[in-house]
C-alpha cells in the first residue's frame, strides 16, 4: 500500500511489499484454494479503484501469513486487521530470536550454557504458540 508523505504532499511513502511465492492453482493445497476464492472478482469491493486495490492486497498478505500462522484468515476490518499485523510482527520476532539462539548454541561450548539457551529457546517457544493460537481464534 502507498500513502502520501506528512511533510512533502507531492511524494508518496511505499508502506510494504506483499507479493505471493508461485504455485501451482490445480494444487490440493488450503491456503491456495482458500487465497484464489478470496480474490475472485466475486469477492472484490468494486465501489472505487482503491477499495479493489485494498481487498486484493489484503488477500495477498493473508496468503504470506497463512504458512507462519497455520491457516489462511481474511481480515477486512482495518482495525481488527492492524492488531492482527501486530501480532504477526511479534511472531516474526520470535521466530528470529529462536533462530539466533539456536545458532548461540551451536556456537557454544559450555553444557550449561547450552542448557540455559536451550530453556530460554523453550520457552520462547510457549510464547510463539500462544500467539498463533490467539492469532486462530
Amino acid at each position: 500500500m502507498k500513502r502520501l508523505n506528512k511533510t512533502d504532499k507531492t511524494k508518496t511513502v511505499l508502506l510494504g511489499i506483499h507479493k505471493t511465492p508461485w504455485f501451482d492453482p490445480e494444487a490440493e493445497n488450503d491456503f491456495e484454494s482458500d487465497f484464489i476464492q478470496s480474490i475472485h472478482l466475486i469477492n472484490i469491493n468494486f465501489s472505487n479503484f482503491y477499495e479493489a486495490y485494498k481487498d486484493l492486497d489484503r488477500a495477498v498478505e493473508a496468503f504470506q501469513y497463512a504458512n507462519l500462522i497455520g491457516r489462511f484468515q481474511l481480515i477486512k476490518n482495518d482495525e481488527k486487521q492492524a492488531k492482527h499485523k501486530e501480532k504477526i510482527q511479534e511472531i516474526e520476532k520470535l521466530d528470529e530470536k529462536i533462530h539466533t539462539l539456536k545458532s548461540k548454541i551451536k556456537k557454544e561450548t559450555q553444557f550449561n550454557k547450552k542448557v540455559e539457551l536451550n530453556i530460554h529457546i523453550q520457552k520462547l517457544k510457549q510464547q510463539l504458540t500462544k500467539l498463533k493460537r490467539e492469532l486462530t481464534k
